[in-house]
């Protein structure tokens, strides 16, 4: 829930100058927040009583979140802003995961799709993996039309 509140925050692109601190601290306590969930999500796949196809799901996510957040930070460590920016939309992504979730498991069309369990298994991939590659789909499309094509 901390990475969920945090990470809007760190899209403004007001926070800059001055407001950089701001900006850095709110980054921090993201990064404290994907720490604990991937923790929490790691322990839930290692324990889950839904069988190992939904563990293994959630062992995905984990690690998905935990790299893509890691990918954001060194990014930043090294100062490459513009990649920065992108491992962020990917880390956030992932970590709306867990909302996208409990979202089609509960509500709309989806909900009603039996059994349970291959819903909850099915879900533990798709609430990451489609967003995530939708994602993808966009930032390679917008880098792509920044580029003017080479000549021949």
């Amino acid at each position: 829930m901390v990475a969920l509140l945090t990470a809007p925050w760190q899209f403004f692109t007001e926070l800059t100058g001055r407001r950089m601190t701001l900006h850095r601290y709110t980054g921090r306590i993201f990064l404290g927040g994907v720490t604990a969930g991937v923790i929490g999500a790691t322990y839930l796949a290692f324990t889950t009583t839904f069988g190992w196809a939904f563990g293994f799901g959630i062992l995905g996510l984990a690690t998905a979140w935990a790299s893509t957040t890691g990918m954001a930070y060194y990014a930043m460590r090294k100062r490459l802003v513009e990649v920065h920016k992108e491992w962020m939309v990917r880390a956030y992504v992932v970590t709306f995961a867990f909302v996208t979730f409990r979202v089609f498991s509960d509500f709309g069309p989806t909900s009603h799709l039996k059994p349970v369990n291959d819903l909850d298994i099915t879900l533990s991939w798709a609430c990451w993996v489609v967003p995530l590659f939708i994602t993808e789909l966009i930032l390679q499309l917008r880098r792509m039309q920044k580029v003017k094509p080479a000549r021949a």
